[in-house]
């Protein structure tokens, strides 16, 4: 991984309120585990309006170091009908 696409994930992290950890996979990890997906999504969805190039970024690495959950991101932040919603609140719970 490159230093330069490092620096856009930290960023995003640090823009998501991800809490410090020694290394990049750890702060992930952690984050993700202690607000979820559902949260993460949230917070990214705003984000991508703002910094689209480095969300994107992180959304790029979260794909390779965690499959299951930016696939679960990716199911939040593109569901937009009414059905879609529903089934995003049985699948993953939230408002």
């Amino acid at each position: 991984m490159s230093a330069a696409r490092d620096r856009q994930i930290l960023q995003v992290l640090d823009a998501l309120g991800a809490p410090n950890h020694s290394d990049l996979a750890t702060r992930t990890e952690r984050f993700l585990n202690t607000l979820g997906v559902w949260e993460v999504a949230h917070r990214l969805r705003s984000l991508l309006i703002e910094r689209p190039r480095e969300a994107q970024a992180f959304l790029k690495y979260l794909a390779e170091a965690d499959p299951a959950a930016a696939d679960r991101i990716q199911i939040l932040l593109t569901a937009t009908t009414g059905e879609d919603k529903e089934l995003v609140k049985r699948e993953f719970g939230g408002d």
